[in-house]
């Protein structure tokens, strides 16, 4: 029988996870990763293998988070437009905090290294299908609620949209203007009517 796990399995991958996303992969070093998750050496292989095979684990442990908590968000809106509405004004007016200021970790770990493991670039390619999909809904129910136009490609405005999402986020990260950020959500916003 093994030994059993003296620490929360899940609280640790969210430490590695933060660690992981403030630093990018290459960046964070074993010791960073013992250090952010307090455990020993032995517990870490034991339970995680490796570095890679955790980042994969926090990758998946953050794709779900997310679209899970967008759908929630979704079923407890008001409406479809305003859900997605309240996607974007989020991305901008949390701005300030430590999460926003490092982006999505979905699209961070896309372009630092997506490419040069198929693994990470398929987790990342189901973290943004996951997002496209809430996007898509929202969109869907937008069009039943009859604020979306019936003729509306909703597909295609949903990969619109997580482009779009994306392209904020990435400004947050580079510090752009507050007021600049709210110009762009608008005009983004003003392509559903």
């Amino acid at each position: 029988m093994g030994r059993k796990l003296e620490f929360d399995k899940d609280d640790v991958l969210e430490k590695a996870m933060k660690s992981f996303w403030e630093n990018g992969y290459e960046a964070t070093s074993l010791e960073d990763l013992l250090k952010a998750m307090s455990i020993s050496k032995g517990s870490f292989y034991h339970c995680f293998e490796n570095k890679e095979t955790l980042f994969k684990k926090c990758l998946s442990h953050y794709r779900n988070f997310i679209s899970q908590d967008m759908l929630n968000n979704l079923q407890n809106a008001p409406s479809g437009l305003i859900f997605i509405e309240s996607v974007f004004n989020d991305a901008i007016h949390h701005s300030k905090s430590a999460n926003e200021q490092m982006g999505c970790f979905v699209m961070n770990s896309a372009r630092e290294f997506a490419q040069k493991d198929t693994l990470v670039a398929q987790l990342v390619q189901d973290g943004m299908n996951q997002l496209e999909h809430v996007f898509l809904m929202a969109l869907e129910r937008a069009q039943r609620e009859g604020a979306l136009a019936e003729d509306r490609d909703t597909k295609s405005l949903a990969q619109y949209l997580l482009s779009s999402l994306n392209g904020v986020k990435t400004m947050v990260q580079a510090g752009t203007r507050q007021e600049a950020l709210e110009n762009i959500v608008k005009t983004t916003l003003l392509s559903l009517k």
